[in-house]
């Protein structure tokens, strides 16, 4: 099956949102490491807001707040240590995702660099992502689509960043004026 790769604009993955239609999975290619962050925190954000309106995170609210300032417990960052991501990575976020949602009512795994996971790696998260646990998110970055393990495209949206700023959500920015 090829991967079908398509422009979501925020609205979209809002509007998925509000109407319960959310993916479990999405791969961000292009657009700078801030906005793929910041959109995965929006999204996180949003899952878990106590006062979500229309599939927007209100900002405000102790779970919004704490996905802004990077201290929720459900929401999990990995990164490659080292050159890769490995399987010990991967293996624990697993852990970690098979677990109710400790204080929210989803949990969101971003993985930064997905293409530089370890074949073994991959693997172990190709098995959770054709089995994803209950009320769990993944958003991965890549800067472009090259090398990108081709046995995820079944079961990962896709999205290219358009132009600068356009692949963020709209709505609550994490920062206070």
């Amino acid at each position: 099956m090829s991967e079908k790769l398509e422009i979501l604009p925020a609205q979209q993955l809002e509007q998925a949102l509000a109407i319960g239609r959310l993916s479990h999975a999405y791969l961000l290619v292009g657009g700078t490491p801030e906005e793929k962050l910041e959109t995965a925190r929006r999204m996180a954000a949003a899952l878990n807001c106590t006062a979500r309106r229309e599939g927007r995170a209100c900002g405000l609210c102790p779970s919004c707040r704490q996905v802004f300032s990077g201290n929720h417990p459900d929401f999990h960052y990995l990164e490659p240590r080292g050159a890769s991501l490995k399987i010990d990575q991967v293996r624990k976020l697993e852990i970690e995702l098979k677990l109710k949602a400790f204080q929210g009512r989803a949990k969101v795994a971003v993985l930064n660099r997905v293409e530089d996971l370890t074949l073994e790696a991959a693997n172990c998260l190709l098995k959770i992502l054709e089995e994803p646990p209950p009320n769990v998110y993944f958003f991965f970055w890549r800067p472009s689509r090259m090398r990108f393990y081709p046995q995820f495209a079944p079961v990962v949206r896709s999205f290219i960043s358009p132009p600068r700023g356009s692949l963020l959500l709209g709505g609550f920015t994490g920062k206070r004026s």
